[in-house]
């Protein structure tokens, strides 16, 4: 079991943790900072976040 940090709050979580996803480059949030993110990825233009473990 491998430990990845969010790549928002920067927290460790182990891989199997529940995650969003960015669909198009790949962003890694927690749920936490997912919360306030709200679905659009921030990082790209066309992505949008979908709930993954």
């Amino acid at each position: 079991m491998g430990f990845i940090p969010c790549q928002k709050c920067k927290q460790t979580f182990s891989k199997e943790w529940f995650w969003y996803v960015c669909d198009t480059c790949g962003f890694r949030v927690c749920h936490a900072c997912h919360a306030i993110q709200g679905r659009k990825c921030e990082e790209c233009a066309f992505g949008w976040m979908k709930e993954k473990n």
